[in-house]
């Protein structure tokens, strides 16, 4: 179980990054 919180606490941040960037370079670009 704790590995499995551990990875999801990895790999979850850049996911968010990633649609947060993705987002405010769509809204910049319009």
């Amino acid at each position: 179980m704790i590995v499995a919180v551990v990875s999801m606490l990895v790999y979850l941040p850049p996911m968010i990054v990633a649609v947060v960037s993705m987002l405010t370079t769509d809204d910049r670009g319009r």
